[in-house]
C-alpha cells in the first residue's frame, strides 16, 4: 500500500511539472491576447495605439475590455484569477492598483502578491488650475492665500482619494495650510464649475483643462510631475515651488496574473517598450495631458509599485483618511 502511495505521488509530481514545462514550452501567443481595461479618461486611445503594434509584433490582436466598475477591482479580480499564460493581461493606473488597496476595506486581491508587472507606460498629469480673479498666479501664491484665508479656499477634485485630492492633502501636510475639499464626480464636472466661477480652483487631471487654460479662461498654478510638461513648459511643477513635496503616484501600467512564464514576461515588456517609444504614440498620448514614462523592466516598476505603496499609505494615514 505504501509503494503505490509513492508511486501515486511520485506520478501526481511528475505529471505537474510535465504540464509546468509544457506550459513554458509552448509558442506564445497561440490565440488573440484579451486585454482588461480597469481605467478610462484616455486610457482608451492608449489601449488601442499600444495594442495595434504589439498585436503587430507578436502575431495576435490585444482584444480590449473595459471593466472599470468598483474602482476596477473587479477586472482586476479577473486578471488576478486568470491563467498566468500571457492570453490575459491588464491596463491600470495607480489609482486602481496602489490607491484602491488604502482607501478600500474590502479590496479583492493584493497589488504585489497576485500580479506581474510587465511596463510602466504613461503617467496622467494632474494640474492645479485656477479662475483668472484667484489672487494666485503660482503655488507659492496659493499657499500665501491659504494662510491668509484660514482654510476658506476651496478647490474642487474628480473625487476623494484621486491624484489631486491626495496632492492637495500632502501640500496641507507639507505647508501647515487649509484647503476646503470640494469632491466631484469627476474633473469635468470640477472644470466646469471652475470656468464658470463657482469654485476658485481646482486640482484634476490636465486633459479637461487644457481647451481651457490655450482660451485664456484659465491659468495653471503647478503641475504634479517630476519634470516640466513639454506642452506647457513655462508651467513649473509643484516640486519646484514646495520643497519636500513627491507627486502622487498617476501612472498607466500593464500586468499580466501572477506566475506568467519568464520568456513571456520578457517579450511583453520589450514589445511594450517598443510601442510607446514611436513618436507618433508619445505625441498622441501628450497632445492629451499624458507623459510617457522612461523605458522600464518588470523588476523596476515592481520596485516602483512597492514605493508607491508606502508614499500613499503615508499621506492616508497622515491626513486621516478613513477606508470605505
Amino acid at each position: 500500500m505504501i509503494k503505490s502511495v509513492g508511486f501515486l505521488a511520485a506520478f501526481a509530481c511528475g505529471g505537474l511539472a510535465a504540464f509546468s514545462a509544457t506550459l513554458h514550452s509552448q509558442p506564445y501567443p497561440t490565440r488573440p491576447v484579451r486585454v482588461i481595461m480597469t481605467v478610462g479618461a484616455g486610457a482608451d486611445l492608449m489601449a488601442r495605439l499600444i495594442g495595434q503594434r504589439v498585436g503587430d509584433a507578436i502575431g495576435q490582436p490585444l482584444v480590449t475590455e473595459i471593466q472599470s466598475a468598483a474602482g476596477g477591482s473587479i477586472g482586476a479580480e479577473m486578471v488576478a484569477r486568470a491563467a498566468p499564460d500571457g492570453h490575459t493581461l491588464m491596463l491600470t493606473a495607480a489609482s486602481s492598483h496602489v490607491v484602491r488597496p488604502h482607501l478600500a476595506k474590502n479590496t479583492p486581491y493584493d497589488p504585489v502578491r497576485d500580479f506581474t508587472p510587465l511596463a510602466q507606460v504613461a503617467g496622467t498629469i494632474t494640474a492645479a488650475a485656477a479662475h483668472p480673479s484667484l489672487a494666485a498666479n503660482n503655488m507659492t501664491d496659493l499657499i500665501d492665500l491659504a494662510r491668509r484665508s484660514a482654510g476658506k479656499v476651496a478647490y474642487g477634485s474628480s473625487g476623494i482619494g484621486t491624484t489631486g485630492h491626495l496632492a492637495m492633502e500632502y501640500l496641507q501636510i507639507l505647508t501647515g495650510t487649509g484647503f476646503l475639499h470640494v469632491p466631484y464626480k469627476s474633473g469635468s464636472q470640477s472644470v466646469g464649475d471652475l470656468v464658470g466661477g463657482q469654485i476658485p480652483l481646482s486640482v484634476v487631471s490636465l486633459s479637461p483643462l487644457i481647451a481651457h487654460v490655450r482660451a485664456g479662461k484659465l491659468k495653471l498654478l503647478g503641475m504634479t510631475t517630476t519634470q516640466r510638461f513639454r506642452v506647457f513648459p513655462d508651467v513649473p511643477t509643484v516640486s519646484e515651488q514646495v520643497k519636500g513635496f513627491e507627486p502622487p503616484p498617476a501612472w498607466s501600467g500593464y500586468f499580466g496574473p501572477a506566475k506568467m512564464p519568464e520568456a513571456v514576461v520578457r517579450r511583453l515588456s520589450e514589445e511594450i517598450n517598443k510601442a510607446m517609444a514611436e513618436a507618433e504614440v508619445k505625441d498622441r498620448l501628450e497632445a492629451i495631458g499624458f507623459v510617457v514614462l522612461p523605458r522600464n523592466t518588470p523588476a523596476e516598476f515592481a520596485a516602483t509599485i512597492r514605493r508607491d505603496l508606502d508614499h500613499v499609505g503615508r499621506i492616508v494615514k497622515a491626513a486621516k483618511i478613513q477606508p470605505e
